[in-house]
């Protein structure tokens, strides 16, 4: 995944990779790994912890999040479209290898989740490179904290809530369990 993140920041010189700033030992360690591959360590960001409000404020400053793998984000994915960032993710084949996936599909994004790594740079370098488009998915993503299940938290409680109902039902009448959707 480095090795790829790294091919990115040559291929667009333009580009930094911005990272959490969360232990001293990582970050010699990445700057130290990036220089071996060519990679200025100044083209590295890094953003030190802040509480929820301001971290949000500085997520929007982004412009696109490129995420990782074999293990997605979660909720700094969620966070990501929740700040009308675009997320790239690449899928894989395990329940943490396919969560931003899930949350792409949720937000009407499924066209940003790669299925290989080839697919993953290449959208990433196509998005790099046409500002408009960025501009029309973080539109999209506005939108959808109207409208998407993913940020309609009463409708995800009101779906749990009639799924829970309808499992004690078939619990009080004697039947076996059985697959339920909202």
């Amino acid at each position: 995944m480095f090795d790829t993140w790294c091919t990115l920041l040559q291929r667009l010189p333009q580009a930094v990779l911005w990272l959490l700033e969360w232990n001293s030992q990582v970050r010699s360690n990445i700057v130290q790994q990036a220089a071996r591959r060519g990679i200025d360590p100044a083209r590295i960001v890094w953003a030190p912890k802040l509480q929820p409000a301001a971290h949000m404020a500085r997520l929007q400053q982004a412009d696109l999040f490129i995420d990782t793998w074999p293990c997605n984000a979660h909720t700094t994915a969620s966070d990501a479209l929740w700040a009308a960032v675009p997320v790239v993710t690449f899928t894989g084949e395990t329940f943490a290898s396919r969560v931003a996936t899930s949350l792409l599909h949720a937000v009407g994004l499924s066209e940003l989740a790669c299925t290989d790594r080839d697919l993953y740079v290449a959208t990433i370098e196509a998005l790099a490179a046409d500002a408009p488009r960025r501009a029309a998915l973080r539109a999209r993503l506005g939108a959808a904290r109207k409208d998407s299940p993913l940020f309609d938290s009463q409708r995800t409680t009101r779906d749990i809530e009639t799924l829970y109902e309808r499992m004690f039902e078939r619990h009080c009448q004697g039947l076996d369990p059985d697959h339920h959707r909202a």
